[in-house]
């Protein structure tokens, strides 16, 4: 990249080559100064356009570089997100194991609860059965019913 003005000093017009003539300028002196002024303005125009080329160039590249640099910024912050994502669904399938580990457990204890209470139920309706079975057989008609039932073999 050129950074730098150049400025063709030698082509500016020198003032032994211009020989006034009883004060006026020759032809060809203007001429020739002209000339060199034009050269030099060509050369510096010159100049302007491979600057303005490399600035559009350095522009271009800065621009593919900062899309570049951003679609990666982008591209890693999906990779980040997916990451993050796929963590807290491990800990969420997790603790979805552990509450359903404890259901699993606290539905077992209620069944065994269950069974115990139909279990005692069954105890209590067996005892107000042998209960009434043997005040029956306290009363004395209950002890002629009782010489009626015979063993069946």
């Amino acid at each position: 990249m050129v950074t730098t003005t150049r400025i063709n000093r030698t082509a500016a017009p020198k003032a032994k080559d211009l020989k006034p003539s009883e004060g006026v300028l020759t032809y060809t002196a203007v001429t020739q100064s002209l000339k060199r002024i034009l050269a030099c303005a060509q050369e510096e125009l010159e100049f302007i356009r491979e600057m303005k080329t490399e600035a559009a160039q350095y522009r271009q590249d800065a621009l593919k570089k900062d899309d570049s640099e951003g679609r990666q910024l982008i591209l890693n912050a999906r990779l980040i997100k997916h990451r993050e994502i796929e963590e807290v669904v491990r800990q969420a399938g997790e603790e979805i194991q552990k509450i359903l580990a404890d259901i699993r457990i606290t539905r077992i204890s209620l069944q065994d609860e269950l069974i115990r209470e139909s279990e005692i139920a069954e105890a209590n309706r067996l005892n107000v059965i042998f209960d009434s079975i043997k005040e029956a057989f306290q009363k004395p008609e209950g002890k002629d019913l009782a010489k009626n039932l015979q063993p069946l073999r």
